[in-house]
């Protein structure tokens, strides 16, 4: 009985012990079933943060698997197994520090990796080469084709300012062609205005020596002159270049109205239109001189910049009347022009002025008043028929020159006395016009009134000396504002 009661024990603890290592056993594949499930789920694709931190934290993974893969080569090479190494100090933002610092395992980062080999790995310390091979490879991957991008991007660049430089170097090559084409332009200019101003120079020098300009003598076949200057002149002759600058005292405007208009006496000037373009121009030379003039002025240019007008003797078949008052009857002598190229330009000055300058050819002659009065008297015959309107004391044509057409014969009536200065005549040309026009005191009050209003507000500040050279002034005056004394005249 007792023996069947100690066998009866003996199997209850015999059963006891299966359902506890059966109990135990439950719990360990619970245990390894939860490992499982936690490697499984670190195993898991990584968040967006983690993805896009992977690029920075790779080379801390690179020096990690390289200290893992030369302990995998000395564990394969010797027969024992070495020690597992030790495992990385990870840094608070490594996202497998907590894994390496409980177990010394490596932290996971493929999908593949089973639960299998991940207990392996706690078991005998060891690595996975296969997927540290994978791991070595997708880095390499990865840092080639930022390797790549890096340099496809600074090769564009290199490109880009490749090509803006290249522009940059065409535009300062035409740049420089232009400047040395203005360069080249500029030194022609001028070239040609100093060749221009040695030889006004010249002309200026001789006329002021009262010298004849060495030209070449009139030419009867010229237009102008075969008809009209060598009947008075001498064919001896020359021409002298003239020229007479002066600032008058009115608006263009108002000159061009005095000079274009159909008979005005401008001071000792006296002027009549002829016809149409036309004018007959005579005026005194010290009160012993009559100067008379047949001439044809056209205004060949007007804009902002001024006013052109080409002046030229007649020829004495172009006039339809030939009657001209003489409105020096007085005059002892009669000073004959023939002008050859004339040009009047106008040009606009400050406060209401303008700039008049004539330039011509010139060829002077001189005949007595007698003889003028003689062949007066021989050509009225053949004249009156042509004269609009004769007036009483009026002289013909011929105080210009013209001979008696009668007896068809074209001979000199006058007697040439002796040559006056062209520079003599041109310059009383310009006295006349500008005692016709000076307004000394009109033109004094604009200047004042001008540096009024708009000079001393636009003036610029005053610089450090003129500032201490005021303050100077100032403290002289007072000094002697203080000595001084006021004596009663």
């Amino acid at each position: 009985m007792q023996s069947i009661i100690w066998g009866t024990v003996v199997k209850i603890i015999s059963l006891w012990k299966i359902l506890r290592g059966i109990k135990c056993q439950i719990v360990q594949d619970k245990n390894g079933r939860a490992e499982g499930d936690d490697d499984l789920q670190r195993n898991l694709p990584k968040t967006t943060s983690e993805l896009e931190e992977e690029p920075k934290k790779s080379r801390e993974r690179n020096s990690d698997l390289q200290q893992e893969v030369e302990f995998l080569r000395l564990q394969q090479v010797t027969s024992t197994p070495l020690p597992s190494p030790s495992p990385p100090v990870a840094s608070a933002g490594s996202p497998h520090s907590q894994r390496d610092l409980q177990g010394g395992q490596d932290h996971p980062t493929t999908l593949h990796r089973t639960n299998a080999d991940l207990r392996d790995e706690e078991n005998h310390g060891a690595l996975n080469v296969r997927e540290l091979r994978m791991e070595l490879q997708t880095q390499k991957k990865l840092l080639k084709k930022v390797k790549d991008e890096a340099e496809l991007e600074l090769a564009a660049s290199l490109r880009r300012e490749e090509a803006a430089l290249r522009e940059k170097e065409a535009a300062l090559r035409r740049e420089e062609a232009a400047l040395r084409e203005k360069e080249a332009a500029l030194r022609r200019e001028a070239d040609a205005v100093e060749e221009e101003r040695k030889k006004f120079l010249a002309v200026i020098s001789q006329i002021k020596e009262g010298n004849t300009l060495p030209t070449k003598p009139l030419n009867r076949n010229t237009p102008g002159v075969k008809k009209f200057g060598p009947n008075v002149l001498s064919e001896n002759t020359t021409i002298n270049n003239c020229r007479t600058n002066v600032t008058i005292h009115k608006e263009i405007e108002a000159f061009l109205e005095a000079l274009f208009g159909d008979q005005t006496k401008l001071g000792k000037l006296y002027q009549k239109t002829v016809e149409k373009d036309i004018f007959y121009w005579s005026f005194m030379v010290n009160n012993t001189k009559s100067c008379d003039l047949l001439l044809r002025m056209r205004v060949v240019r007007q804009d902002e910049d001024g006013v052109e007008v080409r002046v030229e003797s007649v020829e004495e078949e172009e006039l339809e009347a030939t009657s001209l008052p003489n409105p020096h009857s007085t005059a002892t002598k009669k000073v004959q022009l023939l002008l050859k190229e004339g040009m009047i330009i106008l040009q606009p000055l400050p406060f209401g002025q303008t700039s008049f300058t004539f330039m011509a050819q010139v060829d002077v002659g001189e005949v007595t008043k007698d003889a003028i009065i003689a062949s007066t008297s021989s050509s009225r015959k053949s004249t009156t028929s042509k004269t609009r309107s004769t007036t009483a004391g009026s002289i013909s044509s011929a105080v210009i020159g013209a001979t008696s057409r009668t007896d068809g014969a074209m001979k000199m009536v006058g007697v040439v006395a002796e040559a006056a200065k062209a520079s003599e005549l041109f310059s009383k040309l310009a006295d006349l016009f500008y005692d016709r026009f000076k307004k000394e005191e009109e033109i004094d009050e604009r200047r004042k009134a001008d540096f009024i209003e708009n000079g001393i507000p636009n003036a610029p500040p005053l610089t450090g000396d003129e500032q201490k050279m005021i303050e100077e002034s100032m403290e002289l005056v007072k000094d002697v504002a203080s000595r001084g004394k006021r004596i009663a005249c």
